[in-house]
């Protein structure tokens, strides 16, 4: 019930091209979030995700975040981690649209589950270094087996806490152009992620939290985190939230549908 009020006041609030001021807002709109005639889904990728989606292969359940309230055995099969965990084709094809719409250097997801969205990431930008972080052994092992199948070779896998991971792996690779936050889905952590990025000598040009109202928790993090000064641009789109941190840009925030 509260996820559907917010979703009612969401939609309430929402607007596509035409509410949109922003030239730099309009160019992102109408050439990343915008589903555009030629846009279409990886059709390798899709293959492996109807692989997990139809595999009763099952997982032990390592969770080191905020979990699904959908998994609470102590194994899961894999077309449930499939159908639960992995972003769906809409979605994918919208991080695939702004990744090459921003052409980063470096990307880093926290969150891999079986990584179908790290794949489309990885097809968007080749010549990225893709960093990608996942809790859970059995399901990175999954996850690795993918990415060995698709051919892709810039995406790196690791394995661990995000809290353990990150302050090793930062230091050590490119300071992250693109951020996307999938994982963890608590009040706290997601602050303290997103103070690990914006606080470093040089910021991401944005960061993108997946599942923004899955919790109360969680959608006050948002709230709290688009209100921050250093946030210049904040869009809503629901499922997603992005912020950016380019200086030349007024502080707006919009409610996004696409």
């Amino acid at each position: 019930m509260r996820w559907f009020r917010s979703y009612i006041q969401w939609r309430m609030k929402s607007v596509n091209a035409h509410g949109i001021h922003s030239p730099f807002l309009y160019d992102l709109y109408t050439r990343a979030i915008a589903p555009s005639r030629g846009d279409h889904s990886l059709k390798a990728v899709e293959e492996l995700r109807s692989e997990m989606l139809h595999s009763r292969a099952r997982v032990p359940n390592i969770d080191l975040g905020a979990g699904s309230r959908k998994n609470n055995g102590s194994e899961t099969e894999v077309r449930r981690i499939a159908s639960v965990s992995v972003k769906p084709v809409r979605e994918a094809r919208l991080l695939h649209r702004i990744a090459a719409w921003l052409k980063p250097r470096c990307i880093l997801e926290l969150g891999t589950s079986l990584g179908i969205s790290t794949l489309y990431l990885a097809d968007a930008c080749p010549h990225a270094e893709i960093h990608t972080i996942e809790g859970n052994p059995y399901i990175r092992n999954l996850a690795v087996q993918n990415f060995e199948k698709s051919g892709f070779v810039n995406i790196l896998s690791h394995e661990g806490n995000f809290d353990e991971v990150l302050p090793v792996l930062l230091p050590k690779v490119p300071p992250p152009d693109m951020v996307f936050i999938d994982g963890n889905h608590t009040y706290e952590a997601t602050l303290r992620y997103y103070g690990m990025f914006a606080g470093a000598p040089q910021k991401p040009v944005c960061i993108i939290f997946d599942d923004i109202y899955w919790s109360e928790g969680m959608q006050k993090a948002w709230q709290e985190i688009y209100a921050r000064p250093e946030v210049t641009l904040s869009l809503d789109l629901f499922h997603m939230g992005i912020v950016f941190f380019n200086p030349d840009l007024t502080k707006e925030h919009y409610y996004i549908r696409y």
